[in-house]
């Protein structure tokens, strides 16, 4: 039961197979989130369910490019292919670290954590992730936020 490779409709209820294809990571302006990646850089997303329990998806950073970016779900990597370095920054802790992530490593995000990847190569940097949930289901609610929803929460220390 197989999806057809060229038909990856989201959200999606039903069971999915898909194999990485790096010409399906769109680069142009249908990317997605253009202004956190830059040119030839993206995401092709691949499962997200519309419970919005997760979702999944592949991403490119071209050589010489990088994001820098803040999670506030959990998520996880997993490297297909290429080198990156990345600073990572636990706002909770405060504990940082520099790590080198390369073909067949794993990286776990937990909420609370802000990254900066930079692709220092000259060939392109490819993961597999899913986000749990998706960050789109907390998204509401933390846009409409103000400073005094903020001090709320950090008063009833649920944070």
């Amino acid at each position: 039961m197989a999806q057809d490779k060229a038909d990856l409709t989201i959200p999606s209820e039903k069971f999915i197979h898909y194999s990485f294809r790096e010409e399906d990571i769109v680069g142009g302006d249908g990317r997605l989130l253009p202004k956190l990646f830059g040119t030839g850089s993206g995401m092709r997303r691949f499962a997200t369910p519309q419970d919005q329990a997760l979702r999944a998806g592949f991403t490119r950073v071209r050589p010489g490019q990088g994001f820098k970016t803040y999670f506030w779900y959990k998520e996880i990597w997993y490297v297909i292919g290429g080198n990156a370095t990345m600073d990572v920054r636990d706002k909770r802790s405060g504990e940082k670290q520099t790590v080198k992530l390369t073909a067949k490593d794993a990286v776990y995000y937990p909420e609370g954590v802000r990254i900066h990847l930079r692709n220092e190569t000259d060939e392109d940097f490819y993961f597999l992730y899913c986000a749990v949930p998706a960050s789109r289901r907390d998204a509401p609610w933390l846009a409409a936020m103000d400073e005094e929803d903020l001090n709320d929460v950090r008063v009833r220390q649920e944070y």
